[in-house]
Protein backbone atom coordinates (compact mmCIF):
# COMPACT_ATOMS: atom_id res chain seq x y z
CA UNK A 1 0.00 0.00 0.00
CA UNK A 2 0.89 3.87 -0.54
CA UNK A 3 0.64 4.81 2.63
CA UNK A 4 2.94 1.87 3.64
CA UNK A 5 6.97 1.85 3.98
CA UNK A 6 8.84 0.46 1.75
CA UNK A 7 12.32 -0.91 1.89
CA UNK A 8 15.08 0.67 -0.71
CA UNK A 9 17.44 -1.58 -2.17
CA UNK A 10 20.94 -1.85 -0.81
CA UNK A 11 23.66 -0.64 -3.21
CA UNK A 12 26.45 -3.07 -4.07
CA UNK A 13 29.05 -4.24 -1.90
CA UNK A 14 32.72 -2.49 -3.56
CA UNK A 15 35.12 -5.12 -4.73
CA UNK A 16 38.57 -4.65 -3.14
CA UNK A 17 41.29 -4.72 -5.79
CA UNK A 18 43.51 -7.11 -6.82
CA UNK A 19 47.12 -6.71 -8.09
CA UNK A 20 48.11 -8.29 -11.38
CA UNK A 21 51.31 -8.50 -12.87
CA UNK A 22 52.81 -5.44 -14.65
CA UNK A 23 55.28 -5.55 -17.25
CA UNK A 24 57.89 -2.84 -17.84
CA UNK A 25 60.88 -2.05 -20.42
CA UNK A 26 63.65 -1.51 -19.46
CA UNK A 27 62.48 -4.00 -16.70
CA UNK A 28 64.04 -3.31 -13.33
CA UNK A 29 67.51 -3.65 -12.31
CA UNK A 30 68.65 -2.68 -15.64
CA UNK A 31 71.28 -0.69 -16.63
CA UNK A 32 70.40 2.56 -17.47
CA UNK A 33 72.12 5.09 -20.00
CA UNK A 34 73.22 8.28 -18.84
CA UNK A 35 70.08 10.98 -19.67
CA UNK A 36 66.89 10.24 -19.27
CA UNK A 37 64.99 7.00 -20.44
CA UNK A 38 61.30 6.47 -20.77
CA UNK A 39 60.01 2.88 -19.22
CA UNK A 40 57.05 1.95 -20.27
CA UNK A 41 54.47 -0.33 -18.54
CA UNK A 42 51.49 -2.40 -19.03
CA UNK A 43 49.10 -4.33 -17.48
CA UNK A 44 46.15 -6.51 -18.25
CA UNK A 45 43.58 -8.38 -16.18
CA UNK A 46 41.58 -11.50 -16.02
CA UNK A 47 38.93 -10.32 -18.48
CA UNK A 48 41.29 -8.63 -20.54
CA UNK A 49 41.22 -5.15 -19.88
CA UNK A 50 44.53 -3.99 -20.28
CA UNK A 51 46.23 -0.44 -18.61
CA UNK A 52 49.13 1.72 -19.52
CA UNK A 53 51.49 3.80 -17.99
CA UNK A 54 55.18 5.06 -18.03
CA UNK A 55 57.65 7.33 -15.82
CA UNK A 56 61.11 8.43 -16.64
CA UNK A 57 64.81 8.03 -15.54
CA UNK A 58 67.15 10.00 -15.24
CA UNK A 59 70.69 9.19 -14.73
CA UNK A 60 73.06 11.67 -14.52
CA UNK A 61 77.15 12.22 -14.10
CA UNK A 62 77.92 13.73 -10.22
CA UNK A 63 81.29 11.88 -9.47
CA UNK A 64 84.49 13.95 -10.30
CA UNK A 65 87.66 12.32 -11.83
CA UNK A 66 89.95 10.65 -10.01
CA UNK A 67 93.76 12.66 -10.19
CA UNK A 68 96.76 10.78 -10.72
CA UNK A 69 99.33 13.23 -9.42
CA UNK A 70 102.67 12.62 -8.88
CA UNK A 71 104.81 13.06 -5.07
CA UNK A 72 106.45 16.10 -4.42
CA UNK A 73 109.44 16.42 -6.37
CA UNK A 74 113.27 17.73 -5.80
CA UNK A 75 115.57 18.37 -8.38
CA UNK A 76 119.01 19.87 -8.11
CA UNK A 77 118.89 23.51 -9.78
CA UNK A 78 120.90 23.68 -13.55
CA UNK A 79 121.44 27.46 -13.92
CA UNK A 80 120.85 30.66 -12.00
CA UNK A 81 116.81 30.33 -13.66
CA UNK A 82 116.52 26.88 -11.20
CA UNK A 83 115.57 23.50 -13.26
CA UNK A 84 113.54 22.46 -16.37
CA UNK A 85 111.53 19.90 -14.29
CA UNK A 86 109.00 17.23 -15.89
CA UNK A 87 106.27 14.62 -14.86
CA UNK A 88 103.54 12.89 -15.58
CA UNK A 89 99.76 13.82 -14.12
CA UNK A 90 96.85 11.58 -15.26
CA UNK A 91 92.91 11.36 -14.89
CA UNK A 92 90.54 8.57 -14.78
CA UNK A 93 86.31 9.13 -14.60
CA UNK A 94 83.89 6.56 -14.22
CA UNK A 95 82.03 7.40 -17.39
CA UNK A 96 84.46 9.22 -19.21
CA UNK A 97 87.47 7.04 -18.76
CA UNK A 98 90.68 8.80 -18.90
CA UNK A 99 90.43 12.46 -19.16
CA UNK A 100 93.03 15.56 -19.52
CA UNK A 101 94.42 17.17 -16.88
CA UNK A 102 95.68 20.72 -16.79
CA UNK A 103 99.04 21.66 -15.05
CA UNK A 104 100.14 25.10 -13.62
CA UNK A 105 103.05 25.36 -14.14
CA UNK A 106 103.33 22.68 -16.72
CA UNK A 107 105.36 19.79 -16.97
CA UNK A 108 108.94 20.81 -19.17
CA UNK A 109 108.80 24.34 -17.24
CA UNK A 110 111.58 25.80 -15.69
CA UNK A 111 111.27 25.78 -12.24
CA UNK A 112 112.74 28.66 -9.42
CA UNK A 113 115.50 27.48 -6.99
CA UNK A 114 113.36 27.36 -3.98
CA UNK A 115 109.51 25.58 -3.29
CA UNK A 116 107.12 26.10 -6.28
CA UNK A 117 103.09 24.37 -5.73
CA UNK A 118 102.00 22.57 -9.09
CA UNK A 119 98.09 22.97 -9.23
CA UNK A 120 96.18 20.56 -11.49
CA UNK A 121 92.32 20.39 -12.42
CA UNK A 122 90.67 17.70 -14.66
CA UNK A 123 87.53 17.67 -15.66
CA UNK A 124 84.88 15.33 -16.76
CA UNK A 125 82.10 15.74 -19.28
CA UNK A 126 79.71 16.26 -17.32
CA UNK A 127 81.57 19.14 -16.01
CA UNK A 128 82.66 17.55 -12.98
CA UNK A 129 85.94 19.06 -11.90
CA UNK A 130 88.64 17.47 -9.97
CA UNK A 131 91.79 19.38 -8.12
CA UNK A 132 94.88 18.48 -6.36
CA UNK A 133 98.79 19.88 -5.97
CA UNK A 134 101.87 18.51 -5.30
CA UNK A 135 105.50 20.78 -4.67
CA UNK A 136 108.58 20.92 -6.58
CA UNK A 137 111.61 22.10 -4.76
CA UNK A 138 114.85 23.03 -6.90
CA UNK A 139 117.94 22.86 -4.42
CA UNK A 140 120.83 24.49 -5.17
CA UNK A 141 123.11 21.17 -4.37
CA UNK A 142 126.49 22.24 -6.28
CA UNK A 143 129.34 23.98 -5.27
CA UNK A 144 131.04 27.24 -6.96
CA UNK A 145 133.80 26.34 -9.47
CA UNK A 146 137.20 27.58 -8.30
CA UNK A 147 139.30 29.20 -10.64
CA UNK A 148 142.72 29.68 -9.24
CA UNK A 149 146.16 30.15 -10.81
CA UNK A 150 148.72 27.37 -11.36
CA UNK A 151 151.54 27.80 -8.61
CA UNK A 152 153.19 31.14 -8.81
CA UNK A 153 157.27 31.68 -8.64
CA UNK A 154 158.76 34.95 -8.09
CA UNK A 155 162.51 36.58 -6.83
CA UNK A 156 163.58 39.00 -4.65
CA UNK A 157 166.55 40.44 -2.77
CA UNK A 158 164.49 41.39 -0.10
CA UNK A 159 165.28 38.99 2.96
CA UNK A 160 161.56 40.49 4.07
CA UNK A 161 159.87 38.55 0.92
CA UNK A 162 157.91 40.33 -1.70
CA UNK A 163 154.28 41.24 -2.43
CA UNK A 164 152.70 39.14 -4.95
CA UNK A 165 149.52 39.87 -6.77
CA UNK A 166 146.95 36.91 -7.86
CA UNK A 167 143.41 36.70 -9.33
CA UNK A 168 141.16 33.95 -8.05
CA UNK A 169 137.56 33.61 -9.03
CA UNK A 170 134.23 31.26 -8.45
CA UNK A 171 131.46 30.51 -10.67
CA UNK A 172 127.91 29.08 -9.60
CA UNK A 173 125.31 27.53 -11.47
CA UNK A 174 123.06 29.21 -9.68
CA UNK A 175 124.70 32.76 -8.19
CA UNK A 176 126.91 33.29 -10.93
CA UNK A 177 130.39 35.13 -9.92
CA UNK A 178 130.50 34.58 -6.14
CA UNK A 179 133.03 36.28 -4.10
CA UNK A 180 136.34 34.19 -3.21
CA UNK A 181 138.44 34.29 0.22
CA UNK A 182 142.19 33.32 0.02
CA UNK A 183 144.36 33.19 3.05
CA UNK A 184 147.06 35.14 2.48
CA UNK A 185 145.69 37.30 0.35
CA UNK A 186 146.22 38.68 -3.11
CA UNK A 187 148.88 41.51 -2.18
CA UNK A 188 150.09 40.43 0.80
CA UNK A 189 153.64 40.00 1.06
CA UNK A 190 155.08 36.44 0.92
CA UNK A 191 158.45 35.68 2.62
CA UNK A 192 160.97 33.70 0.76
CA UNK A 193 160.06 30.11 0.78
CA UNK A 194 157.07 27.71 -0.66
CA UNK A 195 153.54 29.28 0.68
CA UNK A 196 150.26 27.66 0.49
CA UNK A 197 147.48 29.85 -0.47
CA UNK A 198 144.39 28.54 0.55
CA UNK A 199 140.57 29.76 -1.17
CA UNK A 200 137.17 29.32 -0.21
CA UNK A 201 134.16 30.47 -2.19
CA UNK A 202 130.38 29.67 -0.75
CA UNK A 203 127.12 30.21 -2.77
CA UNK A 204 123.91 31.72 -1.48
CA UNK A 205 122.82 27.77 -0.65
CA UNK A 206 125.85 27.50 1.76
CA UNK A 207 127.87 24.84 -0.65
CA UNK A 208 131.51 25.81 -0.32
CA UNK A 209 134.13 25.10 -2.45
CA UNK A 210 137.94 25.11 -1.38
CA UNK A 211 141.03 24.94 -3.33
CA UNK A 212 145.23 26.15 -3.05
CA UNK A 213 147.93 26.82 -4.80
CA UNK A 214 151.75 27.61 -3.61
CA UNK A 215 153.77 30.61 -4.08
CA UNK A 216 157.34 30.11 -3.63
CA UNK A 217 159.59 33.16 -3.72
CA UNK A 218 163.35 32.29 -4.25
CA UNK A 219 166.42 34.60 -4.04
CA UNK A 220 166.95 37.10 -6.65
CA UNK A 221 170.41 37.66 -6.02
CA UNK A 222 174.14 35.36 -5.82
CA UNK A 223 175.69 36.32 -2.72
CA UNK A 224 178.37 38.98 -2.46
CA UNK A 225 181.61 37.52 -1.83
CA UNK A 226 184.52 39.77 0.12
CA UNK A 227 188.09 38.38 -0.70
CA UNK A 228 191.34 39.23 0.06
CA UNK A 229 193.60 41.74 -1.95
CA UNK A 230 196.41 39.10 -3.53
CA UNK A 231 198.63 38.06 -0.93
CA UNK A 232 202.29 38.54 -1.42
CA UNK A 233 204.70 36.41 1.52
CA UNK A 234 208.39 35.60 1.57
CA UNK A 235 209.26 31.94 3.15
CA UNK A 236 212.78 30.71 3.52
CA UNK A 237 211.13 26.78 3.58
CA UNK A 238 211.66 25.64 -0.33
CA UNK A 239 208.11 23.64 0.14
CA UNK A 240 206.27 26.65 0.33
CA UNK A 241 204.49 28.43 3.71
CA UNK A 242 201.62 28.18 5.19
CA UNK A 243 198.82 31.04 4.58
CA UNK A 244 196.02 32.23 6.70
CA UNK A 245 193.25 34.50 4.74
CA UNK A 246 189.99 35.40 5.21
CA UNK A 247 187.05 35.36 3.09
CA UNK A 248 183.61 36.00 3.41
CA UNK A 249 179.86 36.60 1.65
CA UNK A 250 176.59 38.10 2.18
CA UNK A 251 173.42 37.87 0.83
CA UNK A 252 170.40 39.73 0.82
CA UNK A 253 167.96 37.18 2.13
CA UNK A 254 170.08 34.61 3.39
CA UNK A 255 172.69 36.78 5.25
CA UNK A 256 176.07 35.39 5.90
CA UNK A 257 176.63 32.21 4.26
CA UNK A 258 179.71 30.48 3.83
CA UNK A 259 182.75 30.36 2.00
CA UNK A 260 184.88 27.86 -0.22
CA UNK A 261 188.07 28.57 -1.17
CA UNK A 262 190.66 25.72 -2.63
CA UNK A 263 193.16 25.89 -1.89
CA UNK A 264 191.52 27.09 1.41
CA UNK A 265 192.61 29.19 4.39
CA UNK A 266 196.07 27.88 6.11
CA UNK A 267 197.36 25.55 3.43
CA UNK A 268 200.53 25.40 2.41
CA UNK A 269 201.01 27.23 -0.72
CA UNK A 270 204.12 26.71 -2.93
CA UNK A 271 206.75 29.00 -3.74
CA UNK A 272 205.54 30.98 -6.83
CA UNK A 273 202.38 32.25 -7.41
CA UNK A 274 199.07 30.53 -6.48
CA UNK A 275 195.26 31.48 -7.65
CA UNK A 276 192.72 30.81 -4.99
CA UNK A 277 189.07 30.28 -6.27
CA UNK A 278 186.55 30.77 -3.83
CA UNK A 279 182.02 30.07 -4.10
CA UNK A 280 179.73 30.64 -2.07
CA UNK A 281 176.17 29.59 -2.99
CA UNK A 282 172.91 30.79 -0.96
CA UNK A 283 169.95 28.40 -0.29
CA UNK A 284 168.50 29.28 -3.54
CA UNK A 285 171.21 27.71 -5.38
CA UNK A 286 172.70 30.92 -7.19
CA UNK A 287 176.11 31.17 -6.60
CA UNK A 288 178.92 33.79 -6.72
CA UNK A 289 182.74 32.67 -7.91
CA UNK A 290 186.48 34.84 -7.10
CA UNK A 291 189.89 34.28 -7.04
CA UNK A 292 192.97 36.13 -5.89
CA UNK A 293 196.17 35.43 -5.53
CA UNK A 294 199.09 34.02 -3.20
CA UNK A 295 202.44 34.38 -4.18
CA UNK A 296 205.22 33.08 -1.91
CA UNK A 297 208.73 34.03 -2.57
CA UNK A 298 211.62 32.17 -1.53
CA UNK A 299 214.28 34.41 0.85
CA UNK A 300 217.08 31.87 1.16
CA UNK A 301 218.10 29.51 -1.46
CA UNK A 302 219.24 25.90 0.64
CA UNK A 303 222.96 25.79 -1.13
CA UNK A 304 223.67 29.40 0.42
CA UNK A 305 223.06 31.64 -3.10
CA UNK A 306 220.77 34.36 -3.35
CA UNK A 307 217.61 32.96 -5.54
CA UNK A 308 218.18 36.43 -7.60
CA UNK A 309 222.00 34.64 -8.20
CA UNK A 310 223.97 36.90 -6.01
CA UNK A 311 226.25 34.93 -3.22
CA UNK A 312 225.17 34.61 -0.19
CA UNK A 313 227.58 33.22 2.83
CA UNK A 314 226.30 30.22 4.57
CA UNK A 315 226.07 30.56 8.02
CA UNK A 316 226.61 27.36 9.78
CA UNK A 317 226.02 27.82 13.95
CA UNK A 318 228.66 24.90 15.45
CA UNK A 319 227.61 24.18 18.81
Amino acid sequence: PSGEPRELPSSPTPRSAVPVPATCAPTSGSVFPLGETTVNCSAGDAAGNPAQGSFKVTVVDTTAPALNLPANMTAPATGPDGATVSFTATATDLVDGSVPVTCVPASGSVFPAGETTVNCTAVDGAGNPAQGSFKVTVTDAAAPVLNLPDDIAVETDNPDGVEVEFTATATDAVDGAVPVTCVPASGSVFPVGETTVNCTAVDAAGNPAQGSFKVTVTDAAAPVLNLPDDIAVETDNPDGVAVEFTATATDAVDGTVPVTCAPASGSVFPVGETTVNCSAVNSAGKQTQGSFKVTVELTTDPTGEDPNGVYLPLLISLD
